[in-house]
């Protein structure tokens, strides 16, 4: 007999069900308790997460009864290499009669579950915490901010568990090493990304690209690259929109690309649950999936125009990659930027750029605008959406010339230090565009633009609490910029706090209704609330 656990008493019910169909007794039960603690042979635990594993492990180690076959069926990073001695695994894709076979394969032993899996610490200390995080700042590029250390210290335990390795001292050396380092930096930057994701995500973005770009493509080969493609959903649901507008002889590619090696195996399989599915519209779902064994499969007609490929954007040789197989009339990297820290985020925006053919356009999430602008790409505004066209190759502009004096008192035209500082800013010319700012706290030292200047800077470098401080202050001055309040509103947003963006971003609208990055950030927010007023 299985006892089955899962995310919901529904699923459980699904489960056990689908085991008894197939002639594996089985039934659900309420919790962990319940299933490792019933004298069963065999526990099937759904929805596995660091929590899961942790409260499995620990109910095998401290029961005085041999512990039972314990079979996770994930949607997590569990390696298959740790499986043959220690648990087995499933992706929540699998169908029913493969978990029937490892229920039954479970019975037979089910006692090597306990011999093989090591006492773990209790977690991170300080001193492990902080020699992951900067070894994933520095190797991988993600701000590890304040905020995500809790996040960091889970996925260092799921990978202590996941790679048998018994404290966090031996992880931290582990990681030190060359044959391990690269794989489980990759593993812990997919922990520590969000990996909530389905078909047809943001469906603005997709009215856009099969209304106002992909139709100016006609009758030529389209490349579209899917950067930071998780599980596939994004570059399926892409190869659907070009099949739409574009019609099955188009020549289309879709090249996909991720990190992890484990979200492009399941990419590959092309198999999905309904939640996977829910925002797909009826008809397409209809056309371009088909039901199979409790799961939707992705048609053969969809999987021959995406090809997936492990690909690091922040890696010496992405640009390289990047020339070889573009250029590209789109790019999507929706969701995948927010993790970076800022001088990584401008290395991978100078990637797309370079890989875009002319007017060829970048789809972001909708907490990563680019701001400050870039004179590479113009933003383009849609219905509930907007996006970025790379900007036609101009000559480099000539440097603006010192601000003229403006009275007899020698006191320096701050609104055109401002002017050059922000244009400095924009050709990432950092050290020049500090002394345009300064120059302006100089002749007066809270006018708001000059705040501004500083905070954009303190953004840039990361340091986003001492940003915030400055751009409040910014914002709380007379006359300040629109923009002062929309950069409270982004740095807001990116730490989590929706309700202050969502009043930072009206305040900018207040002052500068065709401030068309706020209206769309404010937009995303009250989407992503299921709330209207956009």
């Amino acid at each position: 007999m299985a006892r089955v656990v899962a995310e919901t008493p529904g699923r459980a019910e699904a489960v056990a069900a689908s085991l008894a169909s197939l002639g594996v007794p089985a039934e659900p039960t309420p919790d962990l308790d319940a299933a490792l603690g019933g004298g069963q042979p065999v526990a099937v635990v759904t929805g596995a997460d660091p929590l899961r594993l942790r409260t499995a492990w620990e109910w095998a180690r401290s029961s005085p009864r041999p512990p039972p076959g314990v079979i996770l069926v994930h949607s997590g990073d569990l390696p298959p290499e740790a499986a043959p001695r220690t648990y087995r695994t499933l992706p929540h894709t699998a169908p029913p009669r493969a978990l029937a076979t490892a229920v039954m394969a479970a019975a037979r032993d089910w006692a090597e579950f306990a011999r093989a899996w090591p006492l773990p610490c209790s977690g991170p200390g300080e001193r492990e915490l902080e020699a992951v995080a900067s070894l994933v700042e520095r190797e991988r590029g993600l701000a590890i901010r304040a905020d995500r250390r809790r996040a960091l210290a889970e996925a260092i335990s799921t990978r202590l568990v996941a790679g048998l390795v018994p404290t966090c001292q031996a992880y931290v050396r582990r990681l030190n090493s060359a044959r391990f380092r690269g794989r489980e930096l990759d593993a812990i930057a997919a922990l520590l990304a969000v990996n909530e994701t389905h078909f047809w995500r943001h469906g603005g973005q997709f009215t856009a690209l099969m209304a106002e770009v992909l139709p100016r493509l006609r009758g030529r080969p389209v490349k579209v690259w899917s950067a930071g493609c998780a599980s596939g959903e994004e570059a399926y649901s892409l190869a659907i929109a070009c099949l739409e507008v574009l019609g099955p002889e188009a020549g289309v590619e879709i090249l996909a690309t991720d990190v992890h090696g484990p979200s492009l195996a399941r990419a590959r399989v092309g198999r999905y649950n309904d939640r996977a599915v829910r925002n797909l519209p009826r008809p397409l779902l209809d056309r371009h999936l088909r039901r199979t064994d409790g799961a939707w499969e992705v048609a053969d007609h969809v999987r021959r125009l995406v090809r997936f490929e492990r690909q690091d954007l922040l890696g010496p040789e992405a640009r390289d990659w990047a020339g070889a197989r573009g250029p590209f009339a789109a790019v999507f990297c929706r969701n995948t930027l927010i993790y970076f820290r800022p001088e990584a985020v401008s290395r991978a925006l100078d990637l797309f750029v370079s890989a875009l053919e002319p007017q060829g356009v970048l789809f972001l999430g909708p907490s990563e605008t680019i701001w400050p602008r870039r004179p590479d790409l113009t933003p383009v505004r849609s219905t509930g959406c907007f996006y970025y066209r790379r900007s036609p190759t101009r000559p480099a502009a000539a440097p603006e010339p010192e601000p003229k004096r403006a009275d007899p008192e020698g006191r320096p035209d701050v609104a055109a230090l401002y002017r050059a500082g922000v244009a400095l800013l924009d050709a990432e010319e950092f050290a020049e565009a500090r002394q345009r700012f300064e120059a302006i706290l100089d002749a007066a030292p809270r006018d708001p633009r000059g705040l501004l200047g500083q905070a954009l800077l303190l953004a840039n470098e990361g340091r986003e609490r001492e940003a915030l401080a400055l751009a409040s202050d910014a914002a709380a001055g007379c006359g300040a910029p629109a923009e002062a309040h929309y950069l409270c509103g982004l740095l807001e947003e990116r730490n989590g706090n929706d309700a202050a963006a969502l009043e930072r971003y009206g305040a900018a609208l207040d002052r500068d209704p065709g401030l068309v990055m706020a209206r769309v950030s404010r937009a995303w927010i009250l989407a992503r609330r299921g709330e209207r007023g956009a």
